[in-house]
C-alpha cells in the first residue's frame, strides 16, 4: 500500500475477540457504509491515515484492502 491508494475497511475475523468486534463496529459506524472506499493520505509505520469522505481515520494495514480499479 502507498499514498494515494484507494482502500476499503475490511478486517479479518478474530474468533473470540469481543473487543476487536466492538472496535470494528465502531469504525464501520464512523465510516457510515460497509463498502465505503477511502484514500490513503499518509503512512505512519504499519498505520495509515485514510480519508473516508470528510472523515480521517487512522487504521492498521491489516484492516485495509486495496481496491483494484
Amino acid at each position: 500500500m502507498k499514498l494515494g491508494d484507494i482502500v476499503r475497511f475490511n478486517p479479518q475475523s478474530f474468533p473470540g475477540a469481543l473487543t476487536a468486534v466492538k472496535y470494528f463496529e465502531r469504525i464501520r459506524k464512523r465510516i457510515n457504509d460497509v463498502n465505503c472506499m477511502g484514500i490513503i493520505i499518509s503512512k505512519h509505520g504499519d498505520n495509515f491515515k485514510v480519508m473516508f469522505g470528510n472523515k480521517i481515520i487512522i487504521l492498521n494495514k491489516d484492516y485495509l484492502e486495496v481496491v483494484d480499479g
